[in-house]
């Protein structure tokens, strides 16, 4: 069983490959992979080795996360002239999983294995709901709106070369 399957998202299928989605679920399944990665050395009480792929982990979420507030949810936004709905609550899902992603991040700094567990299945419990809800409505109802092909891959290339203007 993949990471994806065994963290409850459906695996992509051929359809998905060719599209916004399915760039989109390419960049989740990298993720979900490490996460998983991140959890079996947190398993094995390997919390130096959870602590880095929980880092490398993190920094590709924050970044997929970043990407979609920048490229995509406006693309969307300026497709349907609207401000709220899916998009809001997308990003208010983005917030809550970015505190949720420090909190555990906290547990591995502590070194708490019973702390790093907790926040761990907290954390992997709201990203497999917005993950879910990205993946069986958003992105399908995003290539259905940013259907033509020139756009889409636009969006992809603007979203694959995004740079992350944090700190």
């Amino acid at each position: 069983m993949s990471s994806r399957g065994a963290v409850g998202i459906p695996e992509e299928t051929a359809e998905d490959a060719a599209s916004l989605s399915g760039w989109l679920s390419r960049d989740h399944s990298r993720h979900l992979d490490l996460l998983a990665k991140a959890t079996a050395a947190r398993e094995a009480k390997s919390f130096e080795e959870a602590g880095a792929l929980f880092e490398e982990f993190a920094r590709g979420l924050l970044h997929h996360m970043e990407a979609e507030e920048t490229v995509l949810f406006p693309a969307f936004r300026a497709v349907t002239g609207s401000d709220s709905g899916t998009t809001a609550s997308l990003d208010e899902e983005h917030v809550r999983l970015r505190q949720a992603l420090e909190q555990w991040a906290e547990a591995i700094r502590a070194g708490d294995g019973a702390s790093c567990a907790i926040a761990e299945a907290e954390f992997v419990t709201q990203l497999r709901k917005h993950v879910l809800r990205e993946e069986t409505f958003f992105y399908r109802m995003a290539d259905d709106l940013l259907n033509d092909d020139h756009e889409a891959a636009d969006l992809v290339r603007r979203m694959a070369s995004f740079q992350s203007g944090g700190p």
